[in-house]
């Protein structure tokens, strides 16, 4: 089997059919499988999966009986594959023409851990942008320069199947920041990579999805899953030539802007109080420092307590920590201790 492309599937009877369809319509000179898990979806996607896998032998169909979320029905999927690389295509997504004839014929020619590629944004109706994240074609061993690319989705890029046997992103059950935790640990696995400037992907901006219709408050929630997954990672890997410590510091930058912008927004995005739950959680971990002024009737108390509440504490250490340190080779650097 050459190559092993995984579609999660959530209630996306809507877009399902024309994702399948721009993978089958393809010529593709190996063999290939499609492996579509459904994730206990609600409409009727499990359906249609078992319907179109009854004309189409090259997919099979994993179920879950209850909703394990996104990172598990990848796992689930890469668990399962068979082929020499493996792919993901999201369900809400599709392929464009020729793109699995021509990276067939890459993989075979340079026989990489890792293929790059740009892909389309596209609207309900037209296609938005090409988003062109690999700019020139080249070939060669994993460099810093590349990390960046790897903290983003995982379904403009393919890996080969030996670097993914037993990783740590098969314990995580997330649907935001999974993609981050599974292209760190591709990253500190693979030893080259090929990058293409060619567009192979469309990426449906569709405003049902997991990623658009999630609050404020499950983003905060799922970065203590994400950076205890980075533990997870340095524990095994060591510090990877600093590759735990980009990522962290990537997060924690967003982490730290998010808090500032929530904080000056009126009306507030978020509720504050919900979101200290959230913040202690991280404190608790040595993930993020959250110093708690306590309220008392001094002057030096009420300036520091409006600093805060102004959310200009979160700006000062997004400032600081994500702007100065960094050019002097220091910034948020995530606890070596156990969690």
């Amino acid at each position: 089997m050459d190559l092993s492309i995984v579609v999660p599937v959530y209630n996306v009877e809507r877009f399902l059919t024309r994702c399948l369809d721009s993978i089958f319509s393809q010529r593709f000179p190996g063999e290939l499988e499609v492996i579509g898990v459904d994730d206990g979806s609600v409409d009727g996607s499990l359906e249609l999966l078992r319907d179109y896998a009854a004309q189409e032998p090259r997919l099979v169909v994993l179920t879950h009986k209850n909703n394990r979320k996104l990172s598990a029905a990848r796992a689930s999927g890469m668990k399962a594959a068979k082929g020499c690389y493996i792919m993901h295509v999201d369900s809400d997504d599709w392929l464009l023409p020729g793109s699995l004839a021509s990276l067939f014929q890459r993989l075979q020619s340079e026989k990489p851990d890792v293929i790059m590629f740009n892909y389309v944004r596209a609207g309900p109706d037209r296609v938005e942008r090409v988003v062109e994240e690999v700019e020139t074609e080249k070939f060669g061993p994993m460099q810093p320069d590349l990390l960046p690319h790897f903290f983003k989705s995982c379904w403009a890029k393919v890996v080969r199947r030996e670097l993914t046997g037993g990783m740590v992103y098969y314990n995580q059950s997330l649907n935001r920041g999974e993609d981050l935790i599974l292209g760190v640990e591709i990253f500190l696995r693979a030893k080259n990579v090929l990058c293409l400037p060619d567009v192979y992907y469309a990426y449906f901006m569709n405003p049902d999805s997991i990623t658009k219709t999630g609050t404020e408050r499950e983003w905060f929630t799922t970065r203590v899953p994400v950076l205890e997954a980075m533990t997870a990672l340095r524990q095994r890997y060591g510090a990877g030539d600093g590759v735990i410590d980009a990522a962290v510091h990537f997060q924690m930058r967003i982490i730290h802007k998010k808090l500032a912008l929530y904080r000056l927004n009126a009306p507030p995005v978020v509720d504050w109080a919900e979101m200290a739950e959230v913040l202690d959680r991280l404190d608790e971990r040595g993930l993020l420092s959250r110093q708690v002024v306590n309220a008392d009737k001094s002057f030096v108390s009420r300036v520091l307590n409006v600093y805060r509440y102004l959310g200009l504490r979160w700006s000062t250490s997004y400032v600081i920590n994500g702007v100065l340190l960094p050019r002097i080779g220091r910034g948020w650097q995530l606890p070596a201790s156990n969690l």
